[in-house]
């Protein structure tokens, strides 16, 4: 693989992370302590890109989500960004946990 590829299909064709980002989502498998992302490349294989521990999927339109950024989990949803979360109707809720200081 070039510098700057992440994956090449067994086609040939091979992707940088940019590239990668745009292929029509197939889905994340997770188990085995490994997560996959899985494309489609357009000679109609799905091929699919190991996972830093850090990052989970959108399941609705397949955005790499940081440690940091906000998301909603739900047992039939997975794991949404915000703006899927609104658009399917996901109610977002949150809750912050205020650390009481002890009395002095």
């Amino acid at each position: 693989m070039s510098a700057g590829t992440v994956k090449v299909c067994s086609c040939g064709r091979p992707f940088d992370h940019a590239q990668w980002m745009k292929l029509p989502f197939a889905g994340v498998l997770d188990g085995d302590g490994e997560k996959l992302d899985l494309r489609n490349c357009s000679c109609h294989s799905t091929i699919a890109l190991e996972l830093p521990e850090s990052v989970s999927v959108c399941t609705g339109c397949g955005r790499w989500l940081g440690a940091g950024e906000p998301k909603v989990c739900g047992e039939t949803s997975g794991v949404l960004c915000d703006p899927c979360a609104e658009t399917t109707g996901v109610v977002v809720r949150i809750v912050r946990i205020i650390r009481r200081r002890p009395a002095a």
